[in-house]
């Protein structure tokens, strides 16, 4: 359900971020969805998600390069991601314009 839920508004890179980095590093300056002591709320929602987006294709590339894989492979889960994020884009301009 959090998949498909992330998937709706196209965040599914946050399940890596989140599970795998926000959880360890919650509220230290190395977190990106924290929001820091008087940040602007809609400064801090940019922030977050460019931050959070390449950390998590950073953490996906080291789960490749750990098992000895290309970082660009099937078994990538932000390659996964883009794909089926991707192919909803794509059907729902095809159903709806």
């Amino acid at each position: 359900m959090s998949k498909l839920t992330l998937l709706s508004f196209l965040e599914c890179h946050f399940f890596i971020e989140h599970v795998r980095w926000h959880h360890r590093m919650v509220a230290t300056p190395e977190d990106h969805a924290s929001a820091k002591k008087g940040d602007i709320v809609y400064a801090h929602i940019l922030r977050s998600t460019i931050l959070s987006y390449f950390n998590a294709w950073k953490t996906a590339n080291k789960d490749m390069t750990n098992q000895g894989k290309s970082w660009f492979s099937l078994e990538n889960e932000m390659v996964q991601y883009m794909i089926v994020q991707s192919s909803l884009v794509y059907f729902v301009y095809r159903k709806w314009g």
